[in-house]
């Protein structure tokens, strides 16, 4: 019995894409602009302003009071309250024990199906 090798293919020069495959990628790229600009006008943008806002004394529905620059001094205060450490902490332990559940619970599964 007598095997066949293929030649492995030289790298070179990339093969050009046609004319119609231009025109089709651009296409599905101006189709897909509607989407994108949607993505970032519902998550992008909040997120930008919410970012900003977190290093500014704006409280929320305090009207339209001028806002302060008052840089990482909110992180601070927020690091210093013992409540948000306590609460931090609540999450890690929550998150430990129902990831911990949930693995051995759908390694049982996954043993008894097999």
């Amino acid at each position: 019995m007598s095997t066949v090798a293929t030649p492995a293919p030289t790298p070179g020069r990339r093969r050009r894409k046609s004319r119609l495959q231009r025109r089709q990628a651009r296409l599905g790229w101006l189709l897909l602009l509607p989407a994108l600009a949607v993505v970032a006008f519902v998550a992008i943008y909040p997120l930008g302003k919410t970012i900003y806002q977190s290093f500014t004394n704006q409280e929320f529905l305090a009207g339209i009071e001028p806002t302060k620059w008052v840089g990482l001094q909110n992180y601070r205060d927020l690091w210093h309250d013992t409540i948000f450490r306590q609460s931090v902490w609540e999450t890690i332990k929550f998150t430990l024990i129902t990831v911990s559940f949930e693995f051995v619970l759908g390694m049982i599964i996954a043993l008894v199906v097999n």
